[in-house]
């Protein structure tokens, strides 16, 4: 299962270090108890977080913002630019 999932993967995201970011920050927010679309299927989270990228039901750019949220140690321009995104 998780052979076919990569392999599907790649054709989303052409680079496998970028494949491994996103999946890992995925399988981060859904050890969290973020929800899925997907049925579990006694799978563990991180084939799940692979099946949402290969079937393409999480936008990409949504995990590139939340992994690069995850590496900064201060978010308040980020805060800022989001509040007057909203204005």
């Amino acid at each position: 299962m998780a052979r076919v999932t990569i392999e599907n993967c790649i054709k989303k995201i052409k680079n496998p270090f970028d494949l491994v970011l996103y999946a890992s920050q995925r399988a981060k927010e859904l050890n969290q108890g973020e929800p899925t679309d997907l049925d579990k299927e006694n799978d563990k989270n991180t084939v799940i977080a692979l099946r949402e990228i290969a079937q393409e039901k999480i936008p990409l750019n949504y995990l590139k913002i939340e992994l690069v949220k995850s590496f900064q140690k201060n978010n308040s321009l980020l805060e800022e630019l989001e509040e007057e995104k909203k204005k």
